[in-house]
């Protein structure tokens, strides 16, 4: 490590720790200096003693750093994961817009950076998420659909696979497209299964058998649950399990056992009271009073009901549900004041709800609205900078062309100069000293190795990744260049031509060329198709 980059890194150990950032300093010390950015977004992200809000507050600091001391992959990495912070928080918009400047920079990375892609894929799936939070479903598979495209990408596919094929299940069974939702799951499956990972093989799971109670095939949903169920105790579970519970007990219910499907709503309450979900409290307390009136069981069943109703901590749907059985089990006890009471209650949690669902709606879509401007305005700036980017490109590649009449005229010189001096040693004194001034005037006129290092240049701004794709074939400097004319387009004759050699020369360097790829296909074609 050079003197002028140790120093470097020691001013941005110093300006990490100087920032007040949660991160300890055996943790920073632990990291290569240049991943220490990369690795402090990871700190932050991860942490969970850090609130969202103050996530953001850290990953703005960590962003100057990345600007300052030109650490694009890190500012890249900054963007998509405080995007998904803005997500939580509901800030789409704000999320929209990191995610949009992280794929510019992840794209400019891709052929820098082997992990460049997995960011890209990560950012793609963050505005899927987004999207398909706002009901946008098209959008939301059209970058599903990008992020697809970049899977070849990938040294390692398997992260990747899964987070897309999870994110298009979940999208297709939200717009009831049930066939594709199973096919996505089915692809995530194969892949966990493999590797044994549990971890993923269970919500997986679990996704699969809600799609298929939704079509109405409840052995197989039962089977599904049954099956993640066996999984539980190969990983720390934390919710799966009184999730696949609930939805064994929804299963049964439609089947109607009931009393099996009450032990399955029993267990998973148990383990929900314990972890303190609230949300989903009272709805299994509405399931078990459900199958308890179903069984019969007037008595806990309204005890059950009225738990709903009361308390403050239950949603409007949950006591829309509880109130309207109330009103129903009293009048088939006909205690008809008792009935007509909840009844009211019904009537006022459905107008209550509605004026939740109508606050809600329009919230989303001006979230929608906002997260389509940003849509449109971004492609409205690509727009015109692709429209820049043409240009330039095209300035470049008349550069290019310059370039080659300025070489082959310097090679024609050098051939020039050769002769003279031959020719100088067979004449007199005059006629030497005329020839010795015009080879100086000839040489006055080349910069040959300058000349050279700008086409270099100027090829690899029009053809970035080109050189380094040859870098394992141990090509001469001179098979480089002729690499480079066949790629512009350049004939056998006019690359002799330039180089001042004869065009067998040409046909030599072509066959040791090839020879060296050892490729099976036409040379000419092989070397345009390079990207």
């Amino acid at each position: 490590m050079n003197y002028n980059y140790f120093n470097i890194m020691i001013n941005l150990k110093s300006e990490i720790l100087a920032y007040d950032l949660p991160i300890p300093k055996t943790y920073l010390n632990k990291h290569d200096d240049k991943d220490l950015i990369y690795y402090s977004n990871i700190f932050i992200f991860e942490s969970s003693d850090i609130n969202l809000k103050d996530r953001l507050r850290y990953f703005s600091k960590l962003a100057k750093l990345s600007i300052k001391y030109s650490c694009n992959f890190s500012l890249a990495h900054n963007l998509t994961l405080s995007s998904k912070v803005n997500q939580e928080l509901g800030d789409y918009k704000e999320s929209i817009k990191k995610c949009l400047k992280a794929n510019l920079l992840w794209e400019d990375l891709l052929s820098e950076n082997e992990l460049a892609v997995n960011g890209y894929i990560f950012s793609y799936t963050n505005l899927s998420n987004i999207y398909s939070s706002l009901e946008l479903y098209d959008i939301a598979i059209k970058y599903l659909t990008a992020a697809q495209k970049l899977l070849p990408k990938c040294k390692v596919l398997y992260l990747p696979s899964i987070r897309i094929n999870m994110n298009l299940g979940i999208v297709y069974q939200k717009i009831r497209r049930f066939k594709k939702s199973i096919n996505s799951y089915d692809k995530i499956l194969d892949l966990a299964e493999l590797r044994k990972d549990f971890k993923v093989i269970i919500p997986t799971l679990i996704n699969k058998s809600i799609v298929y109670i939704t079509k109405n095939n409840i052995n197989k949903s039962i089977d599904l649950n049954k099956k993640a169920e066996k999984y539980l105790i190969k990983v720390e579970d934390v919710i799966y399990g009184p999730t696949i519970y609930q939805n064994l007990g929804d299963a049964f219910y439609l089947k109607k056992d009931y009393k099996t499907a009450k032990n399955y709503f029993i267990k998973s309450l148990k383990i929900f009271e314990n972890k303190s979900f609230l949300n989903r409290i009272f709805t299994l307390k509405n399931n078990i009073a459900n199958t308890d009136y179903k069984l019969g069981k007037y008595r806990t069943a309204i005890q059950l009901y009225k738990e709903v109703v009361k308390s403050d901590n239950s949603s409007y749907k949950d006591k829309i549900d509880a109130s309207n059985m109330l009103g129903e089990i009293y009048e088939k006890q006909k205690k008809y004041k008792l009935a007509l009471e909840f009844n009211k209650y019904h009537i006022e949690y459905i107008n209550k709800y509605l004026e939740q669902k109508h606050n809600e709606f329009k919230i989303k879509s001006d979230k929608a609205i906002e997260g389509l401007e940003v849509q449109i305005n971004f492609l409205n700036k690509e727009i015109e900078n692709s429209a820049l980017k043409i240009e330039l490109i095209h300035k470049k590649r008349e550069l290019v062309t310059k370039k080659i009449t300025t070489l082959s005229e310097n090679n024609f010189l050098n051939e020039l100069i050769s002769k003279l001096k031959d020719n100088s040693y067979e004449n007199d004194g005059t006629i030497r000293k005329k020839l010795a001034e015009t080879i100086l005037a000839c040489q006055s006129r080349i910069d040959h190795s300058a000349d050279w290092r700008q086409f270099f240049k100027l090829f690899n701004d029009l053809n970035p990744g080109f050189k380094r794709s040859f870098d394992k074939y141990n090509l001469t400097e001179q098979e480089l260049r002729v690499c480079m004319m066949i790629k512009l387009g350049l004939t056998a004759l006019e690359i002799a031509n330039i180089l001042s050699i004869s065009l067998r020369g040409i046909q030599q360097h072509r066959y040791r060329i090839k020879k060296k790829i050892d490729s099976k296909v036409n040379l000419t074609s092989f070397i345009r198709s390079i990207n």
